[in-house]
């Protein structure tokens, strides 16, 4: 998830701020930019697979696995933590990020209506927005339902 957050917020600042968007270039900031996503993304998951605030559980229903509290005083505090953490968060800065995008696209397209450039950067950005739409379509039920139905999780718990 946030390795795909890096691509609203590339675009964010190649939008918003122009004049500074080749400092995304230099090779420090690729590298920072590469490898950031991964760290957070081992440093979450570490603390599930060693069960440290959560683990991971068999879902004999599906076949996959779900993500549930090691400490039954934490309950579902610790997996929408978990949830918040690793995908809502991520979403929620794509989706400002792809909004503000669309929004000064749409705004520099009315001032400008007959620059072809800024038509194909709206047409750009608005399939940009609709796959961010599908993704959130086809990533979130099964998270929410997961998250936010206990009963869900220990009935379908090996």
């Amino acid at each position: 998830m946030y390795a795909s957050t890096l691509l609203p917020l590339h675009r964010l600042e190649a939008a918003v701020l122009p004049n500074q968007f080749p400092l995304l270039r230099k090779r420090f900031v690729i590298l920072v930019l590469i490898g950031a996503p991964w760290v957070v993304s081992i440093v979450i998951n570490l603390l599930s697979s060693l069960g440290i605030v959560t683990k991971c559980t068999a879902l004999s229903s599906v076949g996959g696995c779900t993500v549930v509290p090691v400490a039954a005083g934490r309950g579902l505090s610790s997996i929408v933590t978990y949830m918040t953490l690793g995908y809502y968060l991520p979403t929620g800065v794509m989706g400002i990020s792809y909004l503000v995008v669309l929004a000064k696209t749409f705004v520099d397209v009315r001032r400008r209506r007959r620059s072809q450039a800024l038509r194909r950067r709206l047409e750009i950005t608005g399939t940009l927005c609709l796959s961010f739409v599908w993704h959130c379509l086809t990533i979130y039920p099964p998270s929410i339902l997961a998250s936010t139905l206990p009963t869900y999780q220990t009935n379908n718990s090996t």
